[in-house]
């Protein structure tokens, strides 16, 4: 972790790595997060999935966003505790909005975790704990 002191956490959520990834004015929201040294990142390893298969269906090497993702954030494994906390996560979100995947409950359990705000571009995310919604900043 690169922050020392009082130091905010937070998970990237695949949409803002994708945004990034595409170099597109919201993307630029996501560096200034990543450049500031008072920040801990971390990815949730489903985020790492969604953006390797979005990345490489769109034409270019889902390896190397995988790489850029390591290099910028902590990649964090879906552990049997994570795992089962997804799940709960996923269960409870479906009673009420049926399109919510299970790569946002894994970002919503690695938040939990980790006492982090997610980044995100993504609406499944509302009323899931402490977000930055880009679009609003």
């Amino acid at each position: 972790m690169r922050g020392t002191g009082d130091t905010t956490r937070y998970v990237i959520d695949s949409s803002a790595w994708i945004e990034l990834l595409e170099g597109t004015p919201r993307g630029d929201l996501v560096r200034g997060i990543l450049a500031d040294e008072q920040n801990d990142i971390f990815t949730s390893m489903l985020s790492v999935a969604e953006v390797v298969s979005v990345v490489e269906r769109s034409g270019r090497s889902g390896r190397r966003a995988a790489e850029a993702l390591e290099s910028a954030s902590v990649l964090v494994a879906l552990d049997f505790t994570l795992a089962v906390s997804a799940g709960l996560i996923h269960a409870e979100r479906r009673g009420q909005s049926m399109d919510f995947p299970y790569g946002d409950a894994a970002v919503v359990a690695t938040a939990k975790t980790l006492r982090a705000r997610i980044v995100t571009f993504d609406r499944h995310f509302e009323g899931q704990g402490d977000i930055l919604f880009l679009d609003e900043t």
